[in-house]
Formats: C-alpha cells, structure tokens, sequence
C-alpha cells in the first residue's frame, strides 16, 4: 500500500471519519459543509502525518507424515 497525503473530517462528538480526503481545501469543504448542518459542534480537518503497519508473518505447512531422520 502506497501512501499518500490526505486530509479526515474529525468531530470530537461523532464516529470515527472514514472518508479519505485527496486535497486539503477538500476536506476545509466538508468541515464547513457538516458545521452548517450542527451549529455549535467543532469539526477539525486533520492531515494523516505518519503511517504504522505490521504484516502477518507467512503461513508455514509441515508435512506430519513424513519421517523424522535420527
């Protein structure tokens, strides 16, 4: 996975954002937009600095029937 700069719509009162945002004057719209629909409510854009991700290891197969050399 690439990534790439992008922009959330954060409310400290709603569910966690989920839309990703490709530009900044993008995601200040959205903000606007939900403000004018809850007055009185706070919307932050926020701008994903940093990324974390673990793979899984790889799977392994072992074959039980074959016989052990001692």
């Amino acid at each position: 996975m690439a990534a790439e700069r992008f922009w959330l719509v954060w409310t400290p009162n709603g569910s966690n954002p989920c839309f990703r945002h490709s530009a900044e004057s993008l995601a200040r719209t959205e903000a606007e937009r939900l403000a004018r629909r809850a007055p009185g409510q706070e919307f932050f854009v926020v701008e994903a600095k940093s990324l974390a991700q673990v793979t899984p290891p790889p799977s392994i197969t072992v074959d039980l029937a074959m016989p052990i050399p001692f």
